[in-house]
């Protein structure tokens, strides 16, 4: 064959390879590439939300769209005249210059606007004097609505408390204390005569004729002494000569 190629006739595979031409830049090449096939992240955030719009409002809390003012003003007082008949002050209406200035006042503090259609009137008329009518006579309130009746009722009932204690309740308990004690002196007099009158009597009947008056006796207390006196002078006397009070106790009986 004399090194000849050999064969299918016609076939790629019988033809020689082309020229084969490399790149300059086949390192950068395969740089970005490399730097493409790397991990790569995106991240995006979409909010569907309705718009909203927050807004205050102030309004306006009222308007003055227009002012009117009336004033009427008194008459002014004025001292009476030298030799007038009435010593009263006199009442003498307002000059014109002092109305102007009074309406004036009035404005200012009004705040008068022309333009918004104010209006200010100012009059001078006199008022009427008030005359008080003369009052009917009142009546004296009665008797029980007087401030010291009732007063002195209250003291009068406290005085008819105090005389009903005395002599409803105090007077006949002390009567009964005393009817008791009188009782008992009684009794133990009585015992202390009889004794007497046993001891004193003789054989033969007779009684002396004994007192118990004399002014020389130190027992016996004054005309005028209480009844408690007297009883305390009897008691004693009994104690000391029952013998004699018995002889006038007989006496007595025999007189009556």
């Amino acid at each position: 064959a004399g090194g000849a190629s050999a064969g299918i006739p016609g076939a790629l595979s019988n033809q020689p390879p082309g020229a084969v031409t490399v790149p300059e830049q086949a390192g950068a090449a395969t740089a970005e590439e490399a730097a493409a096939s790397g991990n790569v992240r995106k991240q995006a955030t979409r909010n569907f939300e309705l718009d909203r719009t927050i807004s205050h409002t102030r309004h306006q809390v009222g308007v003055v769209k227009r002012i009117t003012v009336a004033v009427v003003l008194d008459n002014l007082l004025v001292p009476a005249a030298e030799g007038a008949e009435s010593n009263e002050p006199q009442s003498v209406p307002l000059t014109d210059a002092e109305m102007e200035r009074i309406r004036i006042l009035v404005r200012d503090a009004i705040g008068f606007d022309a333009a918004r259609g104010d209006s200010v009137t100012v009059v001078n008329q006199p008022f009427r004097k008030y005359v008080p009518e003369a009052l009917a006579d009142i009546p004296p309130p009665p008797l029980w609505e007087q401030p010291w009746f009732w007063d002195l009722v209250k003291r009068g009932a406290g005085f008819l408390l105090v005389i009903f204690l005395i002599f409803g309740v105090l007077r006949p308990i002390l009567k009964k204390l005393a009817d008791s004690g009188r009782d008992d002196t009684m009794a133990a007099l009585e015992s202390q005569l009889g004794e007497g009158l046993l001891a004193g009597s003789g054989a033969e009947g007779e009684t002396p004729d004994v007192t118990l008056t004399g002014a020389s006796n130190p027992l016996l207390p004054g005309p005028d002494a209480s009844y408690d006196q007297h009883l305390d002078a009897v008691k004693s006397m009994v104690a000391d000569d029952p013998r004699r009070v018995a002889q006038v106790v007989k006496t007595w009986i025999a007189n009556e």
